[in-house]
């Protein structure tokens, strides 16, 4: 029996290598978002229990200064909460583009396993017609000498 030899086999190695490397960019790009979200959630926790705080002292006595100095620090937040959704909506953008280029990548390295496929499956016809016509070789020379 002949051994298989896919005359892409490089291409095809290359293909998958690039798909592995396109995995590893999403799953970074997953992180970072992961990263981004938690952050913005630590902000929103951070301003919501400032308002909780503020609430509860609202019934004791304070100052009009310490009033200020909430509402200033709770604007500082929601800025802050506001850029922070701009960095979450760049990494799911990147996170996006990361997908894009795994399923490209992807969609490359199958196309090259069906060529694979193909080209095996030819083999291994092209090994069964070689056996078979063997086969039919030795059989016809054992039965033309019998009757010789």
């Amino acid at each position: 029996m002949a051994i298989f030899n896919f005359k892409l086999k490089t291409i095809h190695r290359l293909k998958s290598q690039i798909e592995d490397q396109a995995k590893n960019r999403f799953g970074l790009a997953v992180a970072a978002l992961n990263e981004e979200i938690r952050k913005l959630n630590v902000i929103k926790d951070v301003i919501a229990a400032t308002v909780d705080e503020f609430r509860t002292l609202s019934g004791g006595r304070f100052t009009a200064g310490k009033i200020k100095d909430y509402n200033y620090f709770i604007e500082v937040m929601k800025e802050r909460a506001a850029l922070q959704r701009i960095e979450v909506e760049k990494a799911t953008e990147a996170v996006n583009r990361a997908r894009e280029a795994l399923i490209i990548a992807a969609r490359q390295r199958e196309m090259f396993d069906k060529l694979r496929e193909r080209a095996f499956s030819r083999h291994m016809a092209d090994e069964r017609r070689a056996e078979h016509r063997a086969t039919d070789e030795l059989v016809s020379y054992r039965g033309n000498s019998l009757y010789k």
